[in-house]
């Protein structure tokens, strides 16, 4: 054996603690390391397949342009346009749509009812069963602009 095979020996002995804690310490870091990657991945798995699915059987979308801020913050487009978009060759289906951002539910006890998780979201109702990411689980569909539709969660949560 050479002297430095000796010395190196010697050293992992004598410090047994020290070789043992770091050991530790490098398993735990790159664990937590590992760990932030797959959170990372599943979270933009989750966020893909949300999009695909509110999005599914839409190929286009008309939307005002924004000059600088966040994209779903653009003035809304005229509804005059709708029959524009209709009118152009292989165009299957046009229906308008709004999203509110930011939306508080009033509960029957008249208190604002703050859900916990992501943000709320106001979408109009869309009369058409292929371009709508809604679906009923009870009841009927709203109508007029008195009517709103809650989802189950939300449903629950507010007492309604």
């Amino acid at each position: 054996m050479s002297i430095t095979t000796t010395l190196v020996r010697r050293g992992l002995l004598a410090n047994k603690w020290r070789l043992l804690l770091t050991a530790i310490a490098v398993m735990l870091g790159v664990g937590f390391v590992s760990g932030s990657f797959m959170l990372r991945d599943s979270l933009k798995n989750v966020f893909s397949d949300l999009t695909s699915e509110i999005n599914k059987g839409i190929d286009v979308q008309v939307r005002t342009k924004v000059a600088f801020g966040d994209a779903s913050s653009g003035n809304p487009v005229p509804a005059s346009l709708i029959a524009t978009v209709r009118a152009v060759p292989g165009v299957a289906d046009v229906q308008g749509g709004l999203t509110v951002p930011g939306v508080t539910i009033i509960g029957k006890d008249g208190k604002a009812k703050l859900p916990q998780g992501g943000p709320t979201l106001g979408v109009s109702w869309i009369n058409s069963d292929t371009l709508s990411s809604l679906h009923l689980a009870a009841g009927r569909k709203p109508t007029g602009t008195t009517e709103i539709a809650l989802d189950r969660r939300a449903a629950e949560k507010t007492g309604y």
